[in-house]
């Protein structure tokens, strides 16, 4: 018995700020699961996968409206993609010689 009353003595006086530290680690605790939920649902990975292709869509067919532009048709599937890269005035002055 005298060592619980001890312990008492001891413990006594530090439990409330003890209490209270506990309480604003589950308050910090609470706020980071909240916001890494939160987080997590606006960064839909497919969502961001969808968005990246459909721009490299619009650059693809970009490319290949200036590529039309320039020499009056699209590439051949020999030239492949790869022809989007060219130069169309270099290209021109190529073919007509």
């Amino acid at each position: 018995m005298p060592l619980t009353r001890a312990v008492r003595i001891i413990v006594g006086p530090a439990m409330r700020p003890l209490l209270q530290i506990a309480a604003a680690m589950g308050l910090v605790v609470s706020f980071v699961v909240l916001t890494v939920g939160v987080t997590a649902d606006l960064l839909d990975h497919e969502q961001l996968r969808y968005e990246l292709s459909e721009h490299y869509l619009q650059e693809v067919r970009a490319g290949l409206e200036k590529y039309r532009a320039g020499f009056g048709r699209y590439p051949s599937a020999a030239e492949g993609l790869a022809a989007l890269r060219a130069d169309p005035v270099r290209c021109a002055s190529r073919d007509a010689s």
